[in-house]
């Protein structure tokens, strides 16, 4: 549990796209032309735009960066399904990095709304430990899961 600021999944997302677009022009022998890039933005569109030009540069690219953009283009929806798809693979698979832990993975879609979810927080939770590292302790889900049911530690 003792990690250091946590990091908004908004700026893991600008962060991942950023990487992903460099990775894309630097390792190929001849380089794609990247004409325009859509987004399907977590937040403002504009400040997201912002943070892709400060990683990319000015001309890098038109960005199309919307709203359910996945409902509007079709490139936008085939990447989200590819996602969810090698999202869902990883967690299928995902070994537990601490050596003690042999819980089961039926925590449901990972919304605070799931029932499944909530359970499974429940029992994977520590009252000295929190919870595995698979966890995101800037949830308010998790956090709220550990009010009462944790030692508190000052630092």
């Amino acid at each position: 549990m003792l990690r250091s600021s946590p990091v908004s999944l908004n700026t893991l997302s600008y962060d991942a796209v950023v990487r992903a677009l460099k990775k894309i022009i630097t390792t190929n022998a001849v380089a794609p032309v990247i004409t325009t890039v859509f987004v399907d933005t977590v937040g403002d569109p504009e400040f997201y735009r912002r943070k892709l030009v400060e990683g990319l540069g000015e001309g890098f690219a038109d960005f199309v960066i919307e709203k359910k953009a996945d409902a509007k283009y079709k490139t936008v929806s085939a990447a989200s399904i590819v996602a969810k798809v090698t999202r869902d693979r990883v967690v299928a698979d995902w070994q537990w990095r601490e050596s003690n832990v042999t819980l089961d993975k039926d925590f449901g879609s990972g919304y605070p709304g799931d029932e499944s979810c909530v359970n499974w927080l429940v029992r994977a939770r520590s009252p000295l430990f929190g919870f595995p590292d698979f966890v995101r302790f800037s949830w308010s889900t998790t956090r709220e899961s550990l009010k009462g049911n944790a030692v508190e530690v000052t630092w």
